[in-house]
């Protein structure tokens, strides 16, 4: 497995600040760990400091993609604006919110809902999930 290559993309993070591309790639913080090997996505429980971004009540770390100059206001991805977009990754979750709940990636389009959305849902009593 290897580390994301961070020259496309900003980061946010869960006091609600967001690093941007040309800051990302030198960025630590206890909410993001990246190495040439693997990339950690951290979102404390109950963390009483949070900040949320615009149509979302929901903490999260999460990357999203920019263009080549770093702005991502038209980064999203439209249908048929390109012959494939595609995005691989390996995930392990260590641990699920209360709720069992927790969205682990999801690509935006046009409009306020996301056409994919892959959530993880704890099976209840045990250590594994489902997607």
């Amino acid at each position: 497995m290897t580390g994301i290559d961070l020259s496309r993309w900003n980061l946010t993070i869960p006091t609600g600040k967001i690093v941007q591309t040309n800051d990302l790639q030198t960025h630590k913080s206890q909410y993001f760990i990246h190495t040439a090997e693997f990339t950690r996505f951290v979102v404390p429980h109950g963390f009483d400091g949070a900040g949320t971004t615009p149509n979302s009540k929901y903490l999260r770390s999460e990357l999203r993609e920019t263009l080549p100059n770093g702005a991502d206001n038209e980064a999203n991805w439209k249908i048929g604006s390109a012959p494939l977009h595609a995005l691989v990754a390996t995930c392990q979750i260590d641990s699920f919110a209360a709720s069992g709940k927790m969205i682990v990636g999801q690509i935006h389009g046009e409009g306020d809902k996301p056409p994919m959305k892959l959530q993880a849902t704890r099976i209840a009593g045990t250590n594994t999930f489902e997607l």
